[in-house]
């Protein structure tokens, strides 16, 4: 399973979820299978695996542009200089998003 069909599973249990009743056990029961997709989540998307100065760059994005986090966009796809590329352009605009 990739990233948007967990995302999209997410949103159709939270739409299920605020239909049920409080405190019923449906609605506990959807509220592990949204803790356990959102776990599967973090895994997909964690950052293990990636060459150390390439994490530190994709970091310091994120901590730039928290917009790029959620919208899911892969940056391990980049190379180094790429990256160092994109967080020179952030800081000489002077935008975040």
């Amino acid at each position: 399973m990739n990233e948007k069909e967990i995302k999209r599973q997410i949103r159709a249990l939270r739409k299920l979820k605020k239909d049920l009743q409080k405190k019923s056990e449906a609605r506990r029961d959807v509220n592990r299978q949204i803790r356990g997709l959102k776990k599967r989540l973090d895994a997909l998307t964690s950052l293990e695996g990636v060459d150390p100065e390439k994490m530190t760059l994709i970091k310091e994005i994120y901590e730039r542009e928290p917009l790029l986090k959620k919208v899911s966009v892969d940056l391990t796809r980049f190379t180094i200089d790429q990256l160092r590329l994109h967080i020179e352009r952030i800081k000489t605009s002077g935008r975040t998003i």
